[in-house]
């Protein structure tokens, strides 16, 4: 068996962290600045979860990530270019394909994936003054053998692929409370060696 994957999409807290602003009406936690766009961690974003794969079948799509965008209420905006920032121990290799979705249809698949940057180029999304939009990124595992779902307090995701599942039940780290940066590192820090002593008790021990 070979432990190929832990998807960590932006913590809730992060995302907020780079769009400041007020929100839009009828739209709690989305900033609708002046001009340009803003992004923010959508309220559905899936929760953390760690996907273990080895040379078994292709896995069926997986949303890691959900998001919202808003133009500014100057104008509407076009997205052209997206870029993310893949996180945690996942391997390129692992991941077959990438989609942005909106609505549950695919509106744009990646066009490049190297060195952890998963990009979507020569797109024409518009955006109306002082709207949001939804967007989820979701990808194609190139296998899947294990989902691990690491939900404790929320509703765990689900992943519809036929697989092997196991629960550890380990506190986001992530928090809208402010807090010391030492104390913030010492959650996160705690997360990661309590999934790395999981992970060893499962696999690397036998």
């Amino acid at each position: 068996m070979f432990v190929d994957a832990l998807i960590q999409t932006i913590t809730r807290a992060k995302i907020n962290g780079m769009a400041g602003g007020t929100g839009t009406p009828g739209t709690p936690g989305v900033p609708a600045p002046s001009t340009g766009v803003s992004v923010s961690l959508a309220s559905d974003n899936p929760r953390t979860g760690a996907l273990v794969s080895s040379s078994g079948g292709t896995a069926s799509r997986v949303p890691v990530l959900a998001f919202n965008v808003t133009a500014g209420t100057s104008g509407a905006a076009t997205l052209t270019d997206l870029t993310f920032k893949k996180e945690g121990y996942i391997a390129d290799s692992a991941i077959s394909n990438a989609y942005l979705l909106e609505n549950g249809k695919v509106v744009a698949q990646y066009n490049s994936l190297s060195q952890a940057m998963i990009q979507f180029t020569g797109m024409n999304l518009g955006v109306n003054a002082g709207q949001t939009r939804e967007f989820v990124l979701a990808i194609d595992p190139a296998s899947v053998d294990t989902v691990i779902t690491l939900c404790a307090e929320e509703v765990c995701p689900v992943f519809l692929g036929h697989v092997r599942r196991l629960h550890w039940p380990i506190p986001d780290p992530a928090t809208s409370d402010s807090l010391p940066r030492d104390e913030v590192l010492g959650r996160f820090r705690g997360a990661r060696d309590a999934i790395r002593t999981k992970l060893e008790e499962q696999w690397l021990e036998k």
